[in-house]
């Protein structure tokens, strides 16, 4: 299994990378980033009159509830990284989260990509999707939309 000391990430087959941030971190869009400021719920230590001293930083007063909802996402961010690297590879602009495909990926856009010209709910566009296999817009019995 992969260790992280002294800003040095060790994979299980022996590579390391040197990192400058305090490990790593997911954005929305599924990029992995350095992850270098903790600046969310974290651990002071220092010293005062010789003896240790520890303070725990809660700027946003996060409940304990909050903190597990905040991993929760990012463990789900991870999985998705994990599910999109397999079903896409590495050398695929798919992998990341994005709202479209960049023209010259097998030129389809993502499933929940309106089609230009039609609107959201539009029996065109209900069309457009199930031809996609898309279940981003659920069809309705409300009417006109």
């Amino acid at each position: 299994m992969a260790e992280f000391k002294r800003q040095t990430f060790f994979f299980s087959n022996g590579k390391q990378i040197k990192l400058y941030g305090t490990g790593f971190g997911v954005t929305r869009t599924l990029e992995i980033t350095e992850a270098s400021a903790p600046n969310v719920f974290w651990l002071i230590e220092g010293q005062e009159g010789g003896k240790p001293t520890t303070t725990i930083c809660n700027p946003y007063k996060l409940t304990p509830e909050e903190i597990m909802e905040v991993a929760d996402y990012c463990i789900r961010q991870w999985m998705d990284v994990k599910d999109n690297v397999r079903r896409f590879g590495v050398d695929s602009p798919k992998v990341f989260n994005r709202e479209n495909v960049r023209p010259g990926d097998e030129g389809k856009p993502e499933p929940t990509a309106q089609k230009k010209g039609n609107k959201v709910g539009s029996e065109k566009q209900k069309t457009a999707n199930k031809e996609e296999g898309s279940t981003a817009i659920k069809e309705e019995k409300t009417g006109n939309i």
